[in-house]
């Protein structure tokens, strides 16, 4: 669902009223977009981690590939999970204020 142009950057940030205004099947209602919005992020998760795997299996007669791919493959991952944090804690997007407890959020729209 996500439009590719030389505008579009496939940012999160962007793609919430993005698929609010283009949703046709299930309508334009918020649990729709909050569900497409999921299966997007649990898709990338599963093409990243296909891609780390298929990488791994390249790499695993060759140490110094492997150990460099891992490592790459980690810095992946800190680098995203630094993105989130600092996405939710930033004074820029407001979100701190949201934070529930148990690390879920309540966004009021």
């Amino acid at each position: 669902m996500l439009i590719h142009d030389s505008q579009v950057q496939d940012s999160l940030w962007n793609i919430v009223p993005v698929i609010f205004h283009n949703s046709t099947q299930g309508g334009q209602n918020l649990d729709h977009v909050t569900n497409e919005v999921l299966r997007l992020l649990e898709n990338a998760m599963q093409e990243f981690e296909s891609a780390a795997k298929e990488l791994d299996e390249m790499t695993a007669t060759n140490g110094e590939s492997s150990a460099d791919m891992k490592a790459y493959v980690e810095s992946c991952q800190y680098f995203i999970t630094g993105v989130l944090e600092w996405s939710l804690t930033s004074k820029r997007y407001g979100m701190e204020k949201c934070m529930r407890e148990d690390g879920s959020l309540s966004i009021v729209l």
